[in-house]
């Protein structure tokens, strides 16, 4: 998006990642939290979402879902720009 405040957008687009990439992120960030506490909350805010829509959707599924991950809806934030086609 090329958003000019954003730290993120410094770094530029390669490719959108999967689900089972954006999965996987939290996986790892709960397996190697430093802190040792369980993370509560959890934020996908690179302000790219509404691009990534149908693979963003499909994680949040496995994220909330009992036989997924079991995270509380609530304590998901999606963070991004407006997009428009």
């Amino acid at each position: 998006m090329a958003c000019e405040f954003c730290a993120t957008a410094l770094m530029g687009l390669h490719r959108n990642l999967e689900a089972a990439e954006i999965v996987g992120q939290v996986a790892a960030a709960r397996r190697d939290s430093d802190s040792g506490e369980a993370l509560t909350n959890y934020v996908h805010g690179d302000g790219r979402a509404a691009r990534n829509y149908q693979r963003l959707h499909r994680a949040l599924t496995i994220m909330t879902a009992e036989w997924g991950m079991g995270i509380s809806p609530r304590r998901i934030t999606v963070s991004t720009v407006g997009w428009y086609q």
